[in-house]
Order: C-alpha cells, then structure tokens, then sequence
C-alpha cells in the first residue's frame, strides 16, 4: 500500500490561482505535501540509526542496480529479498510475459554510475499502523533516477529481439522505497515503480 503515491512534477501555477479558491486550495496541497515529506525525512533520521539523506541516496541507487540487474538475469530467488511482496508478484508476472514472447535472456548495464546530483529524492510519506506510535510505522520515500542505460534482448537462438547493444539510452526511473522505523534488522525495500505523466 502506497501512502498518497507521488504523480510527477506539478505545473505551474497560473496568476489566476491566487485570486480563486480553487487556486488557494492547490496551494494549500502543495505546501502540505511538502510538509509531509519533510517530516518523514524527519523520522527517518529520529528512529533509523546513522540515517542521512546522502547516505540513502547512495543505498537508493545501489539497490536500484542490483534490483535491474536481477531482473534482468530472472533472478527470482535475489528479487524477493529485496521487495514487498507486491512487486514481487509484478515481478513475477514480467518474468512470464517477457519469456512468453521468446526473451531467453537480457542483458542489462548502466553506461555509468549517475552521480548523486542525478538520484533525487522527490516525495516521502508515513504509512501509520499506528498514529500513536511512530516505531510502527513505515517510511515511503520516493526517488528518481535519471541515468544511461544499455539493453538487449535474445531468443533461444541467440538472435537479438529487442533493444540495441551498446547502445545507450537515456532512462528516467522513479521508484518508492519502503522501510519499517521500529525494526533496527530492517532495510528498504522496492514497494512501487511509479509510471508517471509530466504533471499532475
């Protein structure tokens, strides 16, 4: 379950917003949405031991590859350590589509680790189990990965069916990492890949 799930950048508001109450509504929920995600930040910090936005940012990032990199290889038994179940059974579900139509195998790189100007942390939100009692609760951070990529596909034969080797891509990412506060052996998981529109 996804606390208030993040929809992309929101436009600007136009002049006429700030002379309606529909406008000041919106405002409202911007700023309250902003609140929010510096309050989980907040959390993690108060109840996740060493927790710093830097350092996830990194551990963001190394999971982001690790997680492709399964992925890629259908590696089952790797992904469901390090997603909810949920995604898992997304996961699964590619798995079986992708070798349904003749993908025997993938190979998947990054051109380059992106530096960490190019992992953004953009929304975070609490999933409260409950409201009286911050340990119980989960962190939800959402981040986006802005990278270059190489993919391709082949058949049982060998024969490539999808993608370009070496050839790289431009790939924008935004993923929602989830994290238990109360549980000191706990560690982020995957919990969504968000496809997003350019605005909300």
């Amino acid at each position: 379950m996804l606390a208030e799930p993040y929809k992309g950048e929101s436009s600007k508001l136009p002049l006429i917003a700030w002379l309606t109450i529909s406008g000041w509504k919106e405002r409202w929920r911007r700023w309250l949405g902003g609140v929010k995600s510096i309050y989980t930040v907040a959390k993690c910090k108060k109840y996740i031991k060493g927790w710093s936005l830097p350092e996830f940012k990194k551990e963001a990032l190394t999971d982001y590859e690790r997680i492709c990199k399964m992925l890629a290889a259908g590696d089952l038994t790797g992904l469901r350590q390090v997603v909810t179940p949920a995604v898992f059974s997304d996961l699964k579900r590619e798995l079986k589509a992708r070798e349904a139509g003749g993908w025997h195998s993938v190979r998947w790189a990054l051109v380059e680790r992106p530096p960490l100007k190019k992992v953004e942390v953009v929304h975070g939100r609490l999933v409260a189990i409950n409201p009286k009692d911050d340990k119980s609760a989960f962190a939800q951070l959402t981040v986006r990965f802005k990278s270059q990529q190489t993919f391709a596909a082949y058949n049982a034969q060998k024969e490539l069916v999808a993608g370009q080797p070496g050839h790289a891509l431009a790939v924008e990412d935004v993923w929602v990492f989830e994290r238990a506060l109360g549980a000191p052996e706990a560690r982020w998981r995957l919990a969504a890949r968000l496809g997003l529109s350019q605005s909300d």
